[in-house]
């Protein structure tokens, strides 16, 4: 830790880091840890849940903030939730996820070519909707007992000493035909970890156009620039500017006007 930062500025021996993000280190059987098993506990690979709160405390001795990898748009195909909702209809949690009906297309595909409808086990018919992978089954925000099941996570970790947290896939809580949703979501999130922790540090992940990202900045304190990360990308590759300042200008300006009220928390 003090290699990061020893606590005394302008030491000369330290990074001089005062910000940490921990991707997903809750419970999981992937290497990624995306696909959550136990909201809860840390993934026995990274430790206990009291080396987390070690490393809090450590940190915040040395003025580093620590914000973590929420993913809270599906669970693990693992998840108790999951295991209970596929295997009995009656399930409590069966409506924790989204199922397919007589009407759906279970041959719907995302823009990037994979299927959206995945069987619970073959032959079974009966489908649940999985985004980005089957062992990722999207969770269902039109559940009341989902939304409060999430803020009683986060509030969690807030309890624990984490700073905030990177929110994986910010977008993908409902469709872009329901875009409303996402930010009315978003917004109800935000008010809830405020009475935990009132100046919680929220980084959204939108992959989108800039135009798209710009009005989350209404919910979180910011998101992921992935026009100008593609614009340095393509700089480096030609050997020279591909306009990576005018994007970068165009992009804050943006931004800027997106803002509500000017932010005056600092991570």
């Amino acid at each position: 830790m003090d290699y990061l930062n020893d606590g005394h500025p302008r030491s000369g021996n330290d990074l001089e880091v005062d910000g940490l993000w921990l991707m997903p280190i809750t419970k999981s059987p992937s290497y990624h840890k995306y696909d959550v098993v136990d909201y809860y506990q840390v993934d026995p690979q990274y430790g206990t849940l009291e080396d987390f709160r070690r490393l809090i405390r450590e940190a915040h001795k040395r003025g580093i903030k620590v914000i973590i990898d929420l993913v809270v748009n599906h669970t693990s195909n693992q998840h108790p939730w999951f295991v209970s909702a596929s295997k009995d209809k009656n399930s409590p949690y069966r409506d924790y996820y989204i199922w397919a009906d007589a009407e759906t297309d279970i041959h719907e595909k995302v823009p990037w070519g994979q299927p959206v409808w995945h069987e619970t086990y073959p032959g079974s018919g009966d489908y649940y909707y999985g985004l980005f992978w089957s062992g990722m089954p999207e969770l269902n925000y039109d559940n009341p007992r989902v939304r409060e099941e999430i803020i009683k996570i986060g509030k969690f970790w807030l309890k624990q000493g984490a700073d905030g947290f990177r929110l994986d896939a910010a977008k993908y809580i409902y469709p872009d035909t329901l875009e409303a949703k996402n930010h009315e979501w978003w917004s109800q999130f935000r008010r809830e970890m405020q009475k935990v922790k009132p100046n919680v540090y929220l980084v959204g992940e939108v992959w989108d156009a800039k135009e798209r990202v710009a009005p989350y900045y209404g919910e979180l304190d910011t998101l992921f620039n992935f026009d100008l990360s593609d614009r340095i990308l393509q700089s480096l590759q030609q050997a020279q500017d591909a306009g990576i300042a005018a994007l970068a200008a165009e992009t804050g300006r943006m931004y800027v006007t997106s803002i509500p009220v000017p932010s005056t928390r600092h991570f």
